[in-house]
């Protein structure tokens, strides 16, 4: 990881302030943007059975993580598309649940991740190469 992508803090900013301003930041200190990955908390609610929880605590994952997922993933790309490759790393994806243990709202985000880690890949081959990906 570049100088540039090992300090990157910007506490207090909304997403979309966030994604107007770290990349073009980190792109033109690093020189380019090689590889993206999304690490933040997502205030889901494990341990409590699907039938006791309350909605907004099932949500909240699924909003938090997909909303997260696309900001990062498309800020990112647009730079990356520039340099003809990229490495956007996501953590989650799908799974069979847990049999004794409750993940709330978390492995349906991580499922709707898993789409979003595909989709978007095709896309942004596309706008690279001209073509979709083999």
């Amino acid at each position: 990881m570049g100088p540039a992508g090992s300090e990157l803090r910007w506490p207090g900013h909304s997403p979309p302030r966030v994604r107007e301003c770290i990349w073009p930041t980190v792109a033109a200190q690093a020189g380019r943007i090689d590889i993206c990955f999304n690490l933040i908390s997502h205030g889901d609610v494990q341990g409590t059975p699907f039938i006791d929880m309350e909605v907004e605590d099932f949500v909240r994952p699924i909003d938090s993580i997909t909303r997260s997922t696309f900001l990062t993933s498309q800020a990112t790309a647009r730079h990356m598309a520039e340099q003809g490759s990229r490495v956007i790393l996501i953590f989650g994806g799908g799974g069979e649940p847990l049999r004794n243990y409750s993940l709330g709202g978390t492995l349906v985000a991580f499922e709707a991740q898993e789409a979003m880690r595909r989709q978007p890949a095709a896309n942004s081959a596309r706008r690279v190469s001209g073509r979709s990906p083999s």
